[in-house]
């Protein structure tokens, strides 16, 4: 079988998303959000399952369904039914008030949680519950349309992004948005806009004076953004969308302007609108082995890296599934045995295997749900 092979911006993109703000809306039944006290494997492992639970239970309203033999099984390995997992620091959990929480989150005196974002597999979930086809929402979902209000620095000038200004960046995140299923709005910057707004309140993040300059607008969502080009031609940004109760937010950085908004756009994505098709590939959903990959420093590491994780006998897709600053966590589809694929990575040129890395003061270094740690020793 062909293995699936990613781009090297795609895979950029993924790598550079950054913990804890990430933060994936929740779209439907298989998207689902817990509250926890730290990112430890033990609480992922509550909070898996609490999710699966919730999915069941929205999918089927027989009380007797979650006692099946086949779902209390499932729920005893929750873990190989999540397709995609994010985790987003909250400084105030009281504000969680309607999330399910865990148990160590609902009793930690400390008010910051961490807000986990699980998302299942809804062909996994389907063949579990014994379903031909998965449970449809509705129709395929059209992409979701996003105002930008973007600032650009650049040669000790500042801009905001619409109207008549950039059109070759405007054309550029137009198209890496439509690639992931998303619509991106940018403003009309005519009289009433420039009367409404500022670039120092986008750069400020002045949400009432940004959402009112926002409400001509009729978009799904509403998302800031500031470039800034350093000295020596790097770039810097920072992102914000705008949502009920927490706005998550996110920085990175690039080593010219294409890489930072590819990167800025896969976290917009992920922010906005993950979708869900009835006619989305099936390998997607397999049971996966998921293997940290730590210290990947540059474009060339991520090629490397995904040529050997795509070479892997008898895998057939390859896909980042957990993503942060120090490193990120690959699912290798389909599942095989563990000893076999660290005989095939102990062998591969680049990689040494490693101990897991060691949570920081936020407790957010830690790769839950892998089971493989190597780094990258190019």
């Amino acid at each position: 079988m062909k293995i699936r092979k990613y781009t090297l911006i795609q895979l950029l993109g993924w790598y550079l998303l950054l913990m804890p703000c990430a933060v994936l809306s929740e779209t439907d039944v298989y998207s689902v959000q817990i509250a926890v006290q730290d990112q430890s494997p033990r609480e992922y492992a509550v909070a898996v399952r609490m999710g699966l639970k919730q999915v069941i239970s929205a999918l089927d309203e027989n009380p007797m369904a979650l006692q099946r033999p086949q779902v209390k099984d499932a729920l005893d390995r929750a873990d190989r039914y999540v397709e995609q997992y994010q985790y987003a620091r909250v400084d105030d959990k009281a504000t969680l008030a309607e999330i399910p929480m865990t148990k160590a989150a609902d009793a930690v005196e400390e008010a910051a949680v961490f807000l986990l974002q699980l998302r299942y597999s809804a062909e996994e979930v389907a063949l579990l519950m014994g379903q031909n086809t998965v449970a449809s929402q509705g129709p395929v979902t059209q992409p979701q349309t996003l105002l930008l209000w973007l600032v650009l620095e650049s040669g000790g000038n500042t801009q905001i992004i619409g109207g008549e200004n950039r059109p070759e960046v405007k054309a550029r995140l137009e198209a890496l948005a439509l690639d992931q299923g998303l619509d991106i709005v940018f403003p009309l910057l005519d009289l009433q806009d420039y009367q409404a707004i500022g670039a120092a309140d986008i750069r400020g993040g002045f949400e009432d004076r940004i959402r009112a300059a926002s409400a001509r607008y009729d978009t799904d969502a509403i998302a800031t953004g500031v470039l800034s080009e350093q000295a020596g031609g790097t770039w810097l940004s920072s992102w914000r969308r705008l949502a009920s109760g927490t706005n998550p937010s996110f920085a990175n950085s690039a080593l010219n302007l294409d890489s930072l908004v590819t990167t800025g756009v896969q976290w917009l994505r992920q922010t906005t609108s993950p979708i869900v098709s009835a006619s989305a590939d099936p390998s997607a959903s397999e049971s996966a082995m998921h293997v940290w990959i730590g210290r990947v420093p540059s474009t060339d590491a991520y090629a490397r890296i995904s040529q050997i994780l795509e070479n892997i006998p008898n895998a057939t897709r390859v896909a980042p599934v957990y993503l942060a600053p120090e490193g990120m966590v690959f699912a290798i589809s389909p599942r095989m045995s563990s000893t076999q694929l660290e005989q095939y990575l102990d062998r591969a040129r680049w990689l040494e295997r490693t101990a897991p890395p060691q949570a920081d003061e936020l407790g957010q270094s830690v790769p839950a749900g892998a089971e493989l740690y190597y780094e990258y020793s190019g």
